[in-house]
């Protein structure tokens, strides 16, 4: 990376989302000065290893490895692990949050009265939308959950709509893309190399120049450069 250059790491970043396009969210994260590569199994990984190696090499690109890290130790999700099912706290406490949340109760009430077919109350007494868990409309849920979906070593990062799509399969709340969207806009960083992502800007609207509060100030006499 050349380091004399502004905005290293943005112009880093960009050029491996660029190179790496194909393969980003599918196995490849990139974040800051690192290429993240993530797999389901070690076999998989030493094939997706083969893959971005060939392409740094074309590419005439050198990379540092690391050691790996084992999923089981930041994934965000529960998940059975060597002695048995992993419970998420923050998806306990999201639970215990529900009784607590007016809408969510009364929605449980309309529920057993079959009067709401897309929301249903799981076998352990919690509110799911389609079997994705509930989120009580609690200012410390509602950021927290972003927060620390965007900053697990498992997701490094990733654009809103990549985030929006990976809350959404476990979580439910009232206005969650927008939410996430605000949430993930607040990095300037992700924001630089991920334009393409964006929504395209408004027409340029012009502004009302001023007239009659224009001065122009003319300065002449110069003296003339030595030799001319």
């Amino acid at each position: 990376m050349s380091f004399g250059l502004t905005n290293a790491l943005a112009a880093f970043m960009d050029l491996m989302n660029h190179i790496f396009k194909e393969y980003i969210d599918q196995f490849v994260i990139i974040l800051i000065e690192d290429i993240l590569v993530y797999s389901k199994s070690p076999e998989e990984h030493a094939k997706h290893l083969e893959v971005v190696l060939e392409i740094l090499r074309e590419k005439k690109l050198y990379a540092k490895l690391t050691v790996s890290l084992a999923a089981k130790d930041f994934y965000p999700w529960p998940h059975r692990g060597e002695d048995g099912i992993f419970v998420d706290p923050l998806r306990v406490e999201i639970k215990a949050a529900q009784s607590e949340d007016v809408n969510l109760q009364k929605m449980k009430i309309e529920v057993s009265e079959g009067k709401q077919l897309t929301f249903m109350v799981f076998e352990d007494g919690s509110l799911r939308f389609k079997r994705r868990l509930c989120v009580p409309a609690e200012k410390e849920l509602l950021d927290l959950l972003p927060r620390e979906m965007h900053g697990s070593l498992h997701t490094m990062h990733p654009s809103s709509t990549k985030m929006y799509r990976d809350l959404r399969q476990h979580y439910w709340w009232s206005g969650m893309e927008r939410d996430v969207a605000n949430f993930v806009a607040q990095f300037l960083t992700c924001l630089m190399v991920k334009a393409e992502h964006q929504r395209p800007s408004k027409t340029l609207q012009l502004v009302p120049i001023p007239i009659g509060e224009i001065s122009m100030d003319f300065v002449v006499g110069f003296p003339t450069a030595p030799g001319r």
